[in-house]
């Protein structure tokens, strides 16, 4: 296994000098630019500081009365071009702070990045898509790892079995689909051979069996958790499979991390939210920046737990017109009383064109993501 860790400055070396406008030592930082005068062939460059008190600025001396043939063509063009690696360069060159009677104050912010090595690490992965991560696809596709796509309701379900112990999940699902082993077996590669997916038939009827495997980490997510480990969702935008995940990992010998947002004092939480129990969780880590979804923060109108006044306006119409199309026409299913539910891709379009193409008032639906949280449209 091999880690890489990628350390860049944030911000530039601050250094320490008498600032002649505040009289007395302040902190001083680059100001990201160079002077260069240039006279009969002869050099100077001075790199712009200033003052982080009153801005007042201040040259620091890099080259005196250089020769321009004693100097790197590429130096220059980056002098000229105030080249901000060469700027954090020549912060902390301590002898050039030296030879002019200033030193460096305090230490630059990092920032580290850590990156795995994801081929050595993985073997398989097992997703409904891989849209959520091109590294993924373009692992799949060089055939560097194996690879299986199932319906998504599917894999959900399977965890489910895993948990329980019982011999997969057995289901009309899939059939004659890419998912269908007589089609492939939702195998995504040419290196993927083992069959998870197989034809049996149950009281005359064909079904396919998922087979379970072994769980041995589940990262999930919640709001809160007490001391013993209990987790709540109360404020997360859906449970989607917490408790099904950390059920498999539990009982299949695996270990259960969970990220929450705040570790509360014991008996605090509500027990009727509490979704995924400590008894099934092995560490939980407090990450108080955690957001609720890609658009930040956390909005109770998103958990349920406060409402909001709508309007037509409210919801995005989609602007592709193939796309607005398709919405159209699929908006004109719609019935009175009925429960829809609306998936990611094209059908997330329907809902901006429903008002004003179904013909049922928006009051008397019910509609839900695929993620499957209900909400009355009012």
């Amino acid at each position: 296994m091999k880690v890489t860790w990628t350390v860049t400055p944030v911000g530039y070396q601050r250094i320490a000098k008498r600032c002649p406008s505040c009289n007395i030592k302040r902190d001083f930082t680059p100001s990201g630019a160079f002077r260069v005068n240039s006279q009969k062939k002869v050099l100077d460059v001075w790199s712009i500081y200033k003052c982080t008190h009153c801005d007042y600025t201040w040259n620091i001396s890099l080259f005196s009365r250089l020769h321009v043939s004693k100097i790197d063509r590429e130096l220059h063009h980056r002098l000229m071009n105030n080249d901000a690696a060469t700027v954090q360069h020549f912060a902390g060159d301590i002898a050039m702070l030296k030879r002019n009677n200033a030193e460096l104050s305090g230490q630059p912010d990092f920032h580290v990045q850590e990156r795995w090595s994801v081929c050595i690490m993985l073997k398989r992965v097992i997703a409904g898509h891989f849209t959520w991560s091109p590294t993924m696809q373009a692992l799949v596709k060089s055939e560097a790892i194996e690879a299986y796509c199932f319906p998504g309701g599917v894999i959900q379900a399977l965890l489910r079995e895993i948990g329980a112990g019982r011999p997969g999940l057995f289901t009309h699902v899939g059939l004659g689909s890419f998912v269908d082993p007589r089609n492939g077996g939702g195998k995504a590669n040419s290196i993927t051979r083992e069959d998870l997916v197989e034809l049996t038939e149950i009281d005359g009827e064909m079904k396919l069996r998922y087979r379970p495997f072994r769980v041995d980490y589940a990262i999930i997510r919640g709001t809160y958790a007490d001391p013993r480990g209990n987790i709540s969702l109360e404020e997360e935008a859906i449970d989607m499979d917490a408790y099904s995940m950390a059920l498999a990992a539990h009982n299949s010998g695996g270990k259960v991390f969970v990220q929450v947002r705040d570790i509360v004092r014991g008996g605090s939480l509500n027990p009727r939210h509490v979704k995924v129990p400590g008894i099934l969780v092995d560490k939980v880590v407090e990450f108080r920046g955690q957001e609720q979804t890609c658009l930040g923060g956390y909005d109770l109108t998103i958990s349920g737990q406060q409402k909001r006044q709508t309007s037509r306006d409210a919801i995005e119409l989609v602007q592709h017109p193939v796309r607005r199309l398709i919405a159209r026409r699929a908006a004109r299913e719609l019935s009175a009383g009925a429960s829809t539910n609306f998936g990611f891709g094209i059908p997330g379009g329907i809902p901006g064109v429903a008002p004003c193409k179904a013909r049922v008032c928006p009051s008397n639906r019910t509609v839900s993501s695929s993620a499957g949280s209900l909400r009355r449209v009012m």
